[in-house]
């Protein structure tokens, strides 16, 4: 019916080929066939208008998802997050992906179910993109798990505050030697 309304582009009937087809018996495929429809699923989806990109993140299949949760817009990005029928499993991938967005990052830090699984919460603190008033809330009420895995320097932070304490503890030492000879 949507294919015969005058209104509707080309590309959209494209995406719509690409996602909603109806099911097919699985063939075997070849590696090249499969790189190649996952190609042409990345060219249509990037010549769909924002708006249509929106309503795919909300409402696409997991191939969709994973495509456009690289997108450069961030109600793109938000949308995937938002979908329902988005997975645990997903989340934990998206949350270990160094180009994520920050604000992706803090929407799947403010979901109570996906923050219950510790390998999501560990992808978050280990993510550098991750801001740091999350990460340390995380280590604060996950500090057990973390010291339990015994693996603090691949917290991406971790060095830099140590390097912060060394110059602050440096600081501290000189300005009592100098208050101590000022007094001399």
């Amino acid at each position: 019916k949507i294919s015969k309304h005058p209104n509707v582009e080309q590309t959209t009937l494209n995406y719509i080929r690409l996602f909603w087809s109806p099911p097919i018996v699985q063939k075997e495929v070849s590696k090249e066939a499969a790189q190649k429809t996952d190609q042409e699923r990345m060219i249509t989806i990037g010549q769909l208008k924002v708006s249509e990109k929106i309503r795919l993140a909300l409402k696409g299949n997991r191939a969709a998802r994973f495509i456009l949760i690289k997108d450069s817009n961030r109600e793109v990005v938000l949308s995937v997050i938002k979908n329902p029928k988005l997975t645990e499993d997903e989340v934990e991938v998206f949350s270990q992906a160094k180009e994520m967005m920050e604000d992706a990052l803090r929407m799947i830090s403010r979901n109570p179910s996906w923050i219950r699984r510790y390998t999501i919460v560990g992808a978050l603190v280990s993510n550098p993109k991750t801001p740091l008033a999350i990460s340390l809330s995380f280590l604060k009420c996950y500090q057990s798990v973390f010291k339990a895995s015994g693996n603090a320097s691949s917290i991406p932070f971790f060095n830099s505050l140590r390097f912060l304490a060394t110059i602050i503890f440096s600081f501290v030492i000189y300005v009592i030697f100098s208050l101590s000879s000022n007094k001399n």
